[in-house]
């Protein structure tokens, strides 16, 4: 009962694990999720359950050959459906899933393909993504070096447990001041 609105629930819980930082959190509710939405068989659905479901492993790299599975069956089914921004979601997971694994030929050619779908769609957002993961492909084999130091300082940040992905200055959140009190109207004595 109310399956389909269940799986949504999920998915939005999902998200909201993920930018919270709780990674198992977000693996637990996109789980369960893929599994609701495959009862109702809709396939841009099911693509799109299946990438979320495999964005925890790939993110934290912990699960990379299910990350692979759920991308490798969700990317034929956004060709299929001639869905262009999910083809090219999943053709950056896949890539960042490479270079991961430093696979530095299929990072390329996954990058460079979902690249070219961010472009023809003209979202810069997602272009970003892509170019900014094949430095790891390109850039990084020629200032190894200091790409080191500078991936040692942010890995550093990220072990933090407040860590989150919307994070600035190496995953680290910066703690805000708390809001300051709004002077409500006067009660009259």
């Amino acid at each position: 009962e109310h399956v389909e609105e269940r799986a949504m629930a999920l998915e939005a819980a999902g998200g909201i694990a993920y930018w919270q930082g709780d990674m198992p959190e977000t693996q637990t509710f996109y789980d369960e999720s893929l599994a609701l939405v495959r009862q109702g068989g809709n396939p841009e659905r099911i693509a799109n359950a299946l990438y979320n479901d495999s964005f925890p492993s790939n993110v934290t790299g912990k699960d990379i050959p299910k990350a692979r599975a759920l991308l490798d069956e969700a990317l034929p089914i956004y060709r299929q459906l001639g869905d262009e921004p999910g083809i090219a979601k999943c053709l950056w997971a896949l890539g960042q899933s490479h270079v991961l694994t430093n696979d530095d030929v299929l990072a390329a050619q996954s990058l460079d393909e979902a690249a070219s779908y961010f472009r023809k769609l003209g979202n810069l957002f997602g272009l970003g993504w892509p170019r900014w993961r094949s430095g790891k492909v390109t850039w990084l084999p020629r200032r190894e070096s200091q790409v080191r130091r500078r991936l040692m300082r942010w890995r550093a940040g990220r072990a933090s447990p407040r860590w989150s992905p919307c994070g600035k200055a190496g995953g680290r959140i910066r703690r805000l001041p708390a809001p300051r009190a709004r002077p409500g109207p006067r009660a009259r004595r």
